[in-house]
């Protein structure tokens, strides 16, 4: 009878982590949040504050996460009320990038 080794799924998460491909796709979804962000941009600041990064995990997994460190990142990325209490949207570059 067959059988799967239980630490399969870290196993095969390793395999990917070290191969590069995380990387390769964590830096497509940053090349598409900035060019979401750039029609957006006034200054340019904000786009130009996503990037990658590797995190270590539980089980000597390595994950890639897309960033942006921009100080206003959240309230751009989801929205915000203003001061005057009116809402501004929020843009969704990067939530938009990952999903694409």
């Amino acid at each position: 009878m067959a059988s799967v080794d239980k630490n399969a799924g870290v196993i095969i998460a390793r395999m990917v982590s070290a191969s590069g491909e995380l990387d390769k796709a964590a830096e497509k979804v940053v090349q598409r949040a900035r060019q979401n962000a750039a029609g957006h941009s006034k200054t340019g600041h904000y786009s130009s504050s996503f990037g990658t990064e590797k995190v270590p995990g539980k089980k000597g997994v390595v994950d890639t996460v897309a960033y942006n460190d921009d100080p206003n990142a959240m309230s751009i990325e989801f929205g915000h009320y203003t001061k005057g209490g009116k809402f501004v949207p929020g843009q969704f570059n990067l939530t938009r990038a990952a999903q694409e």
